[in-house]
This record gives C-alpha cells, sequence and structure tokens, in this order.
C-alpha cells in the first residue's frame, strides 16, 4: 500500500446490508477495534455505542486471507463477565442474516436469551484471533484495507418497538497515500532550520 497504516489499531465503522428492517439506519451505532494483542494474536472489540436502541446478536468473521487459526470469545477482555456477554461458536444461522454472500469463516452467537447475553447499548465484546504461521499484525491491517478481512453483525430489538433487525457489514479502513499528505511550505522549512543555527554554534564552540 502506497500510504500510512495504523501502529497497533484499526477502527472500523458498519454499513447496513440493504434492504433494511428498521425504518432507521443505525450502523454508526455499530464499531469495531482491531488491535496488537500479541505478536501472535491481535483483539478484536466489537462495540455498540450507548444510546440507540437494540443490541448484537450473531457475529461472522471472513478471513479470506487465511490470517487466523482461531477467532475465541474471551470473558475478560470484554465489558463485562458470563453474566451479562457470553458468546459460543458457530452462530446460527450459518450466514449473517439476508447476506449470503459474506464467506464465513468464523462466527458466534450470544447465549439464550440474547437480550441478555449479547451485546447490548454502552457494552463491548472481545475476541482473540491467533494468528496462522507467519502472519503478522501488519498482514491484519492490510487485509482490513484491503476488504479482505470483515466483520458482519446482526442487530436485533431495533425500532420501532423493539421488534426489527438488520445485519451490519465492516467496511475497509482508510488508507492515507504519501502524495496526499501535507508538505511544509519553504517559508516553514527555513523557520524550523533557523531555530537550528544557535544549537549549531553551541555545539561548534
Amino acid at each position: 500500500f502506497a500510504g500510512a497504516l495504523p501502529l497497533s489499531a484499526a477502527t472500523l465503522s458498519f454499513t447496513r446490508f440493504l434492504p433494511g428492517n428498521s425504518p432507521t439506519d443505525y450502523a454508526s451505532a455499530i464499531s469495531a477495534s482491531v488491535s496488537f494483542d500479541t505478536p501472535t494474536s491481535a483483539q478484536i472489540d466489537l462495540i455498540m455505542a450507548a444510546t440507540p436502541p437494540g443490541y448484537l446478536t450473531q457475529i461472522y468473521v471472513e478471513d479470506q486471507g487465511d490470517l487466523f487459526s482461531s477467532v475465541d470469545f474471551s470473558t475478560t477482555l470484554s465489558s463485562h463477565d458470563l453474566t451479562e456477554i457470553s458468546y459460543t461458536s458457530p452462530a446460527n444461522p450459518a450466514h449473517p442474516p439476508g447476506d449470503n454472500s459474506f464467506q464465513v469463516d468464523f462466527s458466534f452467537e450470544p447465549n439464550n436469551p440474547g437480550s441478555t447475553y449479547g451485546i447490548n447499548n454502552g457494552e463491548t465484546g472481545a475476541f482473540v484471533a491467533s494468528y496462522n504461521n507467519g502472519v503478522t499484525f501488519a498482514d491484519v491491517q492490510s487485509s482490513l484495507a484491503d476488504g479482505s478481512l470483515r466483520f458482519a453483525v446482526h442487530a436485533q430489538g431495533l425500532e420501532p418497538k423493539g421488534m426489527k433487525s438488520d445485519t451490519f457489514v465492516s467496511t475497509p479502513i482508510q488508507v492515507v497515500p504519501t502524495n496526499d499528505l501535507p508538505i511544509p511550505e519553504p517559508s516553514a522549512l527555513v523557520i524550523s532550520m533557523l531555530g537550528l543555527l544557535p544549537l549549531c554554534v553551541r555545539r561548534r564552540r
């Protein structure tokens, strides 16, 4: 990639898989953070905003680059213990509702009832993804940028009256091309060089 990727974490946004069921698009209420965990694993946090209605039930991972040997739900890294967030694998249904094109490599669903054990308002559900041999976090970042690593979530309890559900899919992270980065004005460069002159004089003395 001709650009700068995040060094230790990446934040993902989601878009609603259309056509949606709810009259309101709640994609902005859902986000994910993929961060460096250990040299052999990454941490995936799925986050539900505090105010909108609804909760996350099924979670799906598309790993086209074969980065991960396993993905496991983490009680200790989530915002609550098993009394409030609890996920098992695999998910039912096997694909994100309404989106059979999503390649599912790992999937999870909350223990019943989903309204209790899913990811509710203001909560974070954490997962640890272990790498296959030779994979690094830089590979994870690249896959997040080119769209070969994606996440899909199914949200239930949406308005109106908590009776609607929708599927949301993560979007690739943005890469900033190096030729788009700001270039200092010549005057700024001159000023910065002048600031170094006293130091140079002191050293020569």
